[in-house]
């Protein structure tokens, strides 16, 4: 069965983590993900064109490890994500952090997707937006040179 389709257990007490060989078979089923801290958690930083699509990945993943009871850490910020995945209870690897390595990797793709159908299908609705935009860019900022000056605004 594909990992993304399953769902995760509960890890109970006494299980151990995977082992060296059970790691690297289910590597391979997540290959953008990289193994970290001597195989004992994975990681992957997804690439997003702003930050609205990388808190909007964020959001759709946290709904996932909700509903699946696994939580992963995040880190995020304008244009990226990276998600760390260990199953804290083994202090190491178990299935059910592949399963959601397989299910954020799947909800990137969906995101993305949605992103393309929106956008061809609104584009034509926004291109008065985007002159208006433009036009507004080429005005000087009333703040363009904030960086260098001492008051608040």
């Amino acid at each position: 069965m594909e990992l993304d389709k399953m769902s995760c257990s509960p890890c109970l007490d006494g299980v151990p983590p995977l082992g060296p060989s059970e790691v690297i078979d289910f590597a391979g089923q997540v290959p953008a993900w990289e193994l970290r801290d001597d195989s004992t958690r994975i990681v992957r930083e997804f690439k997003f064109e702003s930050y609205a699509q990388a808190l909007a990945f964020v959001n759709a993943i946290s709904a996932i490890a909700e509903a699946e009871g696994h939580h992963p850490d995040i880190h995020f910020g304008w244009g990226y994500a990276t998600v760390s995945l260990q199953t804290h209870k083994i202090k190491g690897l178990h299935e059910q952090d592949f399963i959601m390595a397989a299910k954020f990797d799947r909800a990137v793709v969906g995101l993305a997707d949605a992103a393309r159908s929106q956008m061809s299908t609104t584009a034509g609705n926004l291109a008065p937006a985007i002159k208006a935009t433009r036009n507004a860019a080429d005005a000087p900022h009333p703040y363009d040179d904030c960086y260098n000056c001492t008051e608040q605004h």
